[in-house]
């Protein structure tokens, strides 16, 4: 059942972006989504969310400012994927500044 709907949007994806940039928009948002989540179900319903957010946004950024959908689509996906990066970076660096004064404090 996934697959065959894996298939269709990837078929009915292929019109409005191409081929290249389906690849790209069936990973960027599992890769964002699976950062802040547990279970399997919730990276897939967040993945989605990203998924609809990108495509819509990226639309309405083509429509107003004239470009081509699929490159607004992925832009914004990559704005995403980027400030994604950006948040996990400061966490991780955060955790370890946290790491780093507790052990100072043990001593």
């Amino acid at each position: 059942m996934l697959i065959g709907i894996v298939a269709v949007t990837v078929v009915m994806v292929v019109q409005v972006v191409g081929l290249i940039l389906v690849i790209a928009l069936l990973t960027i948002p599992p890769y964002i989504a699976e950062k802040y989540t547990r279970s399997l179900p919730q990276m897939m319903l967040l993945a989605c969310c990203f998924g609809m957010l990108f495509t819509v946004g990226g639309l309405w950024i083509s429509y107003t400012l004239d470009m081509t959908s699929g490159a607004a689509i992925i832009f914004l996906a990559g704005i995403a994927f980027f400030f994604s990066l950006l948040i996990d970076r400061g966490l991780l660096l955060r955790k370890k500044l946290l790491m780093i004064q507790s052990h100072k404090e043990e001593l």
